[in-house]
């Protein structure tokens, strides 16, 4: 299988219509359009190395509901087959606001399990659309470890499908972007920061040659670096401004918005990103 692969960081522009802000949930609000109005990234080319992943020495097969409990074990591993939509790991999240102009209601009818698979489905409801969006705030945090995820992205105009990590303190950055598509075959890996009142980002980009097919999504976070791996190859490292603080898990599909603008005629609705499994290990993590 053969990937074309951008080597270069990429330099943002709070005009441009790539890589937006991410929306915010919950009480979070979009502080970021106070920010400066540029994205500043002065970093060369980093060589891409392969890193071998540590599997944890700790299978945890009691889930609790309490970032704490999760967050003072050095070691551990959630699996979730998603056999069912386990509310001890996940919130399936009802909401009406959007952000970045994006047009779709997140519904928890739009979360559903079958078959061993999650599917989070847009389609059209009434004048507007509803979707997908569940999230592990207030249960499960990590800090520092891995994720890894096989999932099916959607294909059409509109649809931007996302798997992201937030702060468990209710703030906005720093985020890990660890895929984000628009409905097109080039996935993207993100990392968004603040310095003083200046948002900062940086990302990578891959085109699939198969993106109507599942792909295994892995992120490799410690101290020193974090990398995204797709399909079980390295594609994008950062070794600055790593995130040293407890973060949640989301998985959702948006409609529309600034960046993959909105739904045409050629939509396919209703659409579903369909996630396999996710398995979520922290390694060393500071206890809280």
């Amino acid at each position: 299988m053969s990937y074309k692969v951008p080597l270069q960081w990429r330099i943002l522009s709070i005009s441009s219509s790539r890589i937006p802000n991410r929306r915010r949930g919950g009480s979070v609000k979009i502080f970021l359009i106070a920010l400066s109005a540029a994205f500043l990234l002065g970093c060369a080319k980093q060589e891409r190395i392969p890193v071998n992943a540590q599997k944890s020495s700790v299978q945890v097969e009691k889930k609790q509901t309490s970032p704490d409990y999760w967050l003072s074990k050095e070691n551990w591993t959630i699996s979730d087959p998603f056999t069912e939509l386990d509310e001890n790991l996940w919130n399936a999240v009802n909401r009406e606001e959007n952000y970045n102009n994006e047009l779709q209601a997140y519904s928890k009818s739009q979360a559903n399990t079958e078959d061993g698979r999650l599917s989070l489905t847009a389609e059209r409801h009434g004048t507007g659309y509803r979707s997908g969006l569940i999230d592990t705030k207030g249960k499960v945090s990590i800090h520092y470890g891995t994720i890894e995820f096989r999932a099916k992205l959607p294909l059409g105009k509109g649809f931007f499908p996302a798997v992201w990590l937030l702060p468990a303190e209710d703030k906005p950055l720093p985020e890990i972007d660890i895929l984000e598509s628009i409905g097109e075959p080039e996935v993207f890996m993100v990392q968004h920061w603040s310095e003083g009142d200046e948002l900062r980002s940086r990302y990578d980009s891959l085109n699939l040659s198969e993106p109507e097919s599942f792909h295994t999504y892995r992120l490799e976070w410690t101290e020193e670096k974090v990398t995204w791996k797709i399909d079980g190859k390295v594609r994008f490292e950062s070794y600055k401004n790593i995130p040293d603080e407890p973060m949640y898990l989301t998985l959702n599909l948006a409609v529309g918005g600034d960046w993959p603008g909105s739904p045409d005629s050629s939509t396919p609705f209703p659409s579903a990103f369909v996630i396999d499994y996710v398995t979520i290990t922290q390694t060393g993590g500071k206890p809280q």
